[in-house]
């Protein structure tokens, strides 16, 4: 709830955080060497927990080595790399995770979506600063399989390449139920929106939902545009 009141914390995630370590003052800048601690974290339903949670501020820069770990996954999510706590100065951040590291993301859905089965890798290097960050790297996914409100989502495969500004769907394909397909390709600002030669293109055919109250058809083609994620600019506010 502290972090809550000066980061925007998702609400799928629950739990206590906490630090634990020493710091020292007198000449210079204060340096901090901590320990970050959770406590009955999860992502929707799905618990987490720190393989390492190492936190050193010093110069006004956090240097971080944190791994995450979905409770009965293999594989971590690592962090490791400098934030500077001035926006100006230099961002300089590593993520990476291989095999089922990702999986605990389909919290993030407030259980709408159930990640079952694929592998991931992940490589993202993050740079420029926290008012103009960039991402350089590639997210690739090998026979997925979800479930998204019922409906089987399987064999999905893509390949994504984060490209400074802007993220590049090389290809995405999937099978919906028994018969239906799904395809993506194109490109999608990261941060702020732009045009693009060829913008993400998202096609569905020959999908059939099954709800309660209906059995649904669906064929939808589409073209996506703007950007991914929403920045706020520095002297506006949130609406």
């Amino acid at each position: 709830s502290l972090l809550a009141l000066v980061a925007p914390v998702p609400s799928a995630l629950q739990g206590a955080l906490g630090l634990t370590g020493s710091y020292r003052l007198g000449e210079g800048s204060p340096v901090l060497t901590t320990e970050l601690v959770l406590e009955k974290a999860r992502v929707g339903q799905e618990p987490i927990a720190l393989d390492r949670g190492q936190i050193l501020f010093s110069n006004e820069t956090l240097q971080l080595d944190l791994a995450l770990r979905a409770e009965g996954a293999d594989e971590p999510l690592t962090v490791i790399g400098q934030v500077p706590l001035t926006p100006d100065r230099p961002l300089d951040v590593r993520v990476e995770s291989h095999g089922d590291g990702l999986h605990f993301l389909a919290g993030f859905s407030r259980d709408v979506v159930a990640w079952n089965q694929g592998d991931t890798d992940l490589r993202l290097l993050i740079g420029g600063s926290l008012w103009a960050p960039e991402a350089n790297g590639f997210i690739v996914m090998k026979d997925g399989k979800f479930v998204v409100q019922d409906q089987i989502v399987s064999k999905v495969n893509t390949s994504v390449v984060f490209d400074f500004d802007r993220l590049e769907v090389q290809e995405l394909k999937g099978k919906i139920g028994s018969s239906g397909i799904l395809q993506a390709s194109g490109a999608l600002a990261l941060f702020k929106p732009a045009p693009e030669d060829v913008p993400l293109a998202i096609t569905i055919e020959k999908a059939r939902i099954k709800v309660p109250t209906a059995d649904l058809a669906i064929a939808a083609d589409l073209r996506v545009s703007g950007a991914l994620v929403s920045r706020v600019p520095r002297e506006s506010s949130a609406e």
